[in-house]
Order: structure tokens, then sequence, then C-alpha cells
């Protein structure tokens, strides 16, 4: 069954039934999560590599993950 989720790159791998925490430093990304969070919390990763120009690349596979908890921080600087 096809599905359509909120799409979140991360540097960070997410493995199966393993809990993580996402800090979320851009506009675009709290933008993505806030948009999930008007959902059923569903949301896709993937895993990001670095490229030579700085530019991070997406795997081409991903995994689905469900927000269970959201806390907000303030930000310095």
């Amino acid at each position: 069954m096809r599905r359509d989720v909120p799409l979140l790159l991360s540097p960070t791998v997410l493995f199966p039934g393993a809990k993580s925490l996402l800090s979320l430093r851009k506009d675009q990304e709290r933008t993505t999560v806030e948009a999930c969070l008007t959902g059923d919390g569903h949301l896709g990763i993937v895993l990001t590599r670095q490229r030579r120009e700085g530019m991070a690349e997406p795997f081409e596979v991903g995994t689905i993950a469900r927000i269970l908890h959201v806390e907000t921080a303030e930000t310095t600087g």
C-alpha cells in the first residue's frame, strides 16, 4: 500500500524499536515535523551522506518513524 508521509533528511540512522532524539535546527525541518504532527504522527526519515561539495545526499532507503513526544527548547545565539 502506498502512503505519503512528510520526509526528513537526517544524519542519524534509526533502528527498529529504538527511540531516537532528533534535533531540528532548520525551519524546513520544523515545518516538516509540524506537518507530521497534524496527521497521524508518522514521518519518513532518510539517512544522508555528506558529499565533498558540502551538500547532503540522501540514501535510497529510509524508514517510517512515529513521533511519540515533542519538546521545544529555547535557542541561543
